[in-house]
């Protein structure tokens, strides 16, 4: 064991110790990790993007996201569903073709991010968070898909989804 000699009675503790979210804005982002875990609620599953801004002010700050892809509220599983859906598009991954989330991790993307108020306790120091609300490409044109179009009568029952 070492010993370790710190002053630490100037450190910030209360509000996360001054951490700020970022701007709402269009950001270039790489996931640099991405997984997979059991929500603490026990109401499903999320996938967890940890990415990196490229360029810009804020270079090299981490935007986390959490996307609820399997939810028991029907509509927070379908936002979720949504957003990832625009990621795999982006990154050029057929909406059918994701099958570990390693697939994600090096991909560059844009990123809609948007800040808002959070809930009492989370946030920043100032009690917004970031989410992200889609991807696009970095080449400013969403990369097609390589699967097969779905059939028409899935379509149409996707047109049906208020989203």
């Amino acid at each position: 064991m070492g010993s370790i000699n710190l002053d630490l009675s100037n450190v910030d503790t209360n509000n996360g110790g001054g951490w700020r979210t970022l701007p709402a804005g269009e950001y270039r982002l790489m996931i640099v990790n991405a997984e997979t875990r059991p929500l603490r609620s026990g109401n499903g599953t999320a996938l967890s993007l940890e990415c990196q801004v490229l360029g810009g002010e804020h270079q090299g700050k981490t935007l986390f996201e959490n996307l609820n892809v399997i939810h028991s509220n029907e509509t927070a599983q379908q936002i979720a569903q949504r957003i990832l859906a625009t990621l795999l598009d982006a990154i050029g991954i057929p909406r059918n073709g994701l099958s570990d989330t390693s697939q994600l991790c090096g991909k560059t993307v844009l990123a809609d991010v948007k800040r808002s108020k959070a809930r009492e306790g989370y946030g920043d120091a100032d009690g917004f968070q970031n989410s992200i609300q889609a991807f696009g490409s970095v080449n400013g044109a969403a990369q097609q898909p390589v699967a097969a179009q779905p059939p028409a009568s899935a379509v149409a029952a996707e047109a049906d989804i208020p989203f």
